[in-house]
C-alpha cells in the first residue's frame, strides 16, 4: 500500500506542478491492494505487530484498512496500559 500511496503522489506532483501532494515523514502505512485497487485488511498477527511498534516508536500516524480499525483501537488501549504510570 505504501508503494501505491508514493507513486500516487509522484503522479500527481508531476501531472500538476501547482499542487504539491507531500506525505508526513512521520506516518507509516499497512494494508493489501489488490487487484482491482481495492485495500483489504492484513491479517492479526501483522496489524498487531505493527500497531505496537508505532506505538513504541516515532510515528505520529498509522495509516490502516478499515477492516483492521477495531483490532488497531483494542492494540493501542493495550499498549497504553503497559505504559508505567
Amino acid at each position: 500500500m505504501t508503494a501505491g500511496v508514493l507513486i500516487a503522489c509522484d503522479y500527481f506532483s508531476f501531472t500538476n506542478r501547482i499542487i504539491r501532494n507531500k506525505i508526513n515523514n512521520s506516518a507509516a502505512f499497512t494494508g493489501i491492494v489488490d487487484s482491482e485497487g481495492n485495500i483489504k485488511p492484513v491479517s492479526s498477527d501483522s496489524i498487531s505487530a505493527k500497531i505496537t511498534a508505532a506505538f513504541f516508536s516515532w510515528v505520529k500516524y498509522c495509516v490502516i484498512p478499515k477492516g483492521n480499525y477495531y483490532e488497531a483501537i483494542d492494540i493501542v488501549n493495550k499498549s497504553k496500559d503497559a505504559i508505567p504510570k
